[in-house]
């Protein structure tokens, strides 16, 4: 996950973020993924966060793919019982 989030960080790399939002986003859909990050608060809290920061990116550097990935990330997350 460190890595998924040094990429992620990284401002004005569109390709970047694509990639690693595209690797969280196929962690999410396997349902031991799923499991692993919403196992502990600090887990679901820091991808919360790094996705939060995603969207503020888009705001400022629009990018429909990156949001449909982030977005699904979203709604995995929200199948989360």
């Amino acid at each position: 996950m460190k890595h998924v989030h040094w990429l992620m960080q990284q401002p004005g790399n569109l390709v970047n973020s694509l990639v690693a939002t595209f690797i969280l986003q196929k962690i999410l859909l396997d349902d031991t993924g799923l499991a692993y990050i919403c196992q502990t608060y600090e887990r679901f809290s820091h991808v919360a966060m790094i996705l939060g920061k995603m969207v503020l990116q888009l705001s400022k550097e629009p990018s429909a793919r990156l949001l449909k990935h982030v977005v699904r990330c979203y709604l995995r997350l929200s199948d989360n019982l």
